[in-house]
């Protein structure tokens, strides 16, 4: 994982509501509906679905088909990296990227 990989990830996290979409899905292992998602945040679904597609497109989070519905999850194995790499920086760690 590169500086690019990390600066992306944090960048999508650091809009509240994609944040607190994360926190969300963290506690839910089995994933949420967006309709479900957008309840429980307080905001719009096509609000969210912007939101959701910043935080797919850098890997945080997935969505798999489920009926009619998508079921989006935190891809925990991503979330770990980003947050291990940057961990490893700032511990004094080699430089990458």
């Amino acid at each position: 994982m590169d500086h690019a990989d990390v600066a992306t990830a944090f960048a999508a996290l650091s809009h509240p509501a994609r944040l607190k979409a994360v926190i969300k899905l963290a506690a839910e292992p089995k994933g949420m509906a967006a309709g479900v998602l957008a309840r429980e945040l307080g905001i719009r679904q096509n609000t969210l679905s912007s939101h959701i597609a910043t935080l797919e497109r850098c890997g945080i989070i997935y969505g798999q088909r489920e009926g009619r519905y998508i079921i989006y999850q935190l891809n925990r194995f991503m979330t770990r990296s980003v947050l291990e790499q940057a961990s490893h920086w700032v511990r004094g760690g080699a430089q990458q990227g």
